[in-house]
């Protein structure tokens, strides 16, 4: 298809599905929205469209030999999701950086003869798949847009789940890709299951936080499992377009194969547990991550491996690390945070800090071998009486024992408030709102 006429007023929009098409004239493409669908464009004139964005789908291509302004940019991707390209103005160089930092084929957007590229906003398209909205059961079909995900599907949770039973019937039997808070806000709390999860797929695993405006979270209560079961599958906290994404475990997180802490936090409780690492591939906290450690006593969710090949990891030297403690403790006190196959870099805090709490700590990364990652009480803040909170189940419940004061929120990294009229213990009974909750001075 070859396109000569001038489209400058046309603000339709293209859709090209296939095949080859040239655009040679001045305002060849109009000024709508551009979606190709396996589908080559070379475009031979400059691009003024910024009100319309571009889509690209399967194996399509966007050939630019003059300078291209539009709105925005998604490449969308074999299992469901979209890229959204972050705004900028982008040359050769420039462009094939960003694109392999994100992943994707430098070769789909084509910059000749020096053209460049410039877009206006960072837009976040929907991943596709069945999306949960409002709040209720993971098993309640009335909050799914294309009925409850089935084994090999996308599922993407943009109100608030809760996962009280296994998924399926095994823990092959689960979507592939999970998605918390796609381009939107969306929480995903697992109380009760062992088998729930995602499992094997091309690109897939859990993700949390996904795309500029996504914020999710996911809590895994003591007694609960949440499962990244198959080859190649991910655990991944927030992502490179500003998406946001926050995993507290108090129950087990089967993480076999990696994360990816881009932005946002993994807290590992005291009760909780990550000991499945079993895979050469490697993990990463960047530079917006954060790994954290609630410490009980003698009790740690260390992250451990389960063969001699497992957790690989690579920190970027602004990611940190946050201990917090409570109980009983003693200074010369250490406590393993991670058994590794392979450890590089270190975090921000280096090798000796001090925590919000005012405790002092030192930090030993092992030889970066086969060895351990362990932190060491130097110095123990008197003044700290750190508050204490558990949670046990009971007949009617849940129950939270603490000290201090109850404060709750109905987000992970909200505004806490005190809970009215609260006292220890407290029960938490089954069909109350989502909410999480914390123990302050």
């Amino acid at each position: 298809l070859i396109l000569t006429g001038d489209l400058s007023g046309w603000r339709g929009g293209l859709i090209l599905e296939g095949g080859r098409t040239y655009a040679d004239a001045s305002g060849g493409i109009g000024h709508g929205d551009l979606l190709l669908i396996n589908a080559n464009l070379e475009v031979n004139q400059a691009i003024n469209n910024p009100e319309g964005s571009a889509e690209l789908r399967q194996n399509s291509h966007l050939i630019l030999f003059a300078q291209a302004t539009m709105r925005a940019l998604n490449i969308r991707q074999s299992d469901g999701s979209a890229i959204a390209i972050p705004a900028g103005t982008y040359n050769v160089s420039s462009w094939t950086t960003t694109a392999e930092g994100l992943g994707i084929d430098p070769l789909q957007i084509d910059l000749m003869g020096g053209a460049e590229l410039t877009l206006l906003e960072t837009i976040g398209l929907p991943t596709q798949g069945s999306v949960f909205t409002g709040q209720g059961l993971w098993k309640s079909a009335s909050n799914w847009s294309e009925g409850i995900p089935t084994d090999g599907s996308n599922a993407i949770v943009n109100g608030s789940a809760e996962v009280n039973e296994n998924i399926g019937s095994s823990n092959a039997d689960n979507p592939s890709r999970i998605f918390v808070g796609d381009n939107a806000t969306g929480s995903l709390r697992v109380t009760g299951g062992t088998l729930s999860g995602a499992h094997s797929g091309n690109n897939a695993g859990l993700f949390v936080g996904r795309g500029p405006s996504g914020m999710g979270e996911i809590l895994i209560e003591p007694g609960a499992a949440l499962r990244s079961q198959g080859g190649g599958m991910v655990v991944q906290l927030g992502d490179e377009s500003g998406g946001r994404g926050d995993i507290v475990v108090g129950g087990e997180l089967f993480n076999y194969k990696f994360f990816r802490i881009l932005n946002g936090t993994l807290t590992m409780l005291s009760t909780g547990s990550n000991r499945s690492f079993n895979s050469t591939d490697t993990s990463t906290i960047g530079s917006q991550g954060t790994l954290a450690f609630h410490i009980d006593g003698d009790q740690v969710g260390s992250l451990l491996r389960s063969n001699a090949s497992g957790l690989n990891l690579v920190i970027d030297p602004g990611a940190h690390l946050e201990v917090q403690l409570s109980g009983s403790m003693n200074e010369s006190d250490s406590w393993v945070l991670m058994d590794y196959t392979t450890l590089s870099g270190t975090f921000a805090e280096g090798t000796r800090f001090t925590n919000a709490q005012g405790h002092t700590f030192e930090l030993d990364y092992g030889s970066g071998d086969n060895d351990l990652l362990t932190v060491t009480l130097v110095t123990l803040n008197p003044d700290a009486a750190e508050p204490t909170l558990s949670l046990k189940p009971s007949p009617d419940g849940w129950v939270l024992e603490y000290t201090g004061q109850l404060v709750s929120s109905t987000e992970v990294q909200g505004d806490y408030q005190p809970v009215p009229g609260a006292s220890s213990p407290y029960l938490l009974t089954p069909g109350e709102p989502q909410r999480f909750y914390r123990a302050v001075r």
